[in-house]
């Protein structure tokens, strides 16, 4: 039997800090797309996505693109959870 769940999580350390993310639904990761297709809006994009899935937004701002990338790669499946 093939269990499954809407609300999955992740759990991310930064700084020493733990945060619980949402893994985000199909619906969330095509608006992303959607929205990152105008590149002035991408990072609000991505920051704002990053919100809704439980990662404050002071947080996001204090990151570096290449950790911004590896937590998106982590909640989105892209690399092994």
């Amino acid at each position: 039997m093939l269990e499954l769940s809407t609300k999955s999580k992740v759990k991310i350390q930064i700084d020493g800090v733990m945060y619980e993310l949402s893994k985000p639904s199909v619906r969330q990761v095509k608006e992303l797309q959607e929205s990152v297709k105008d590149e002035s809006k991408s990072l609000a994009a991505l920051i704002s996505y990053f919100e809704v899935l439980g990662l404050p937004k002071e947080i996001c701002v204090e990151l570096d693109m290449d950790s911004l990338t590896k937590i998106a790669e982590y909640v989105n499946g892209s690399k092994k959870n």
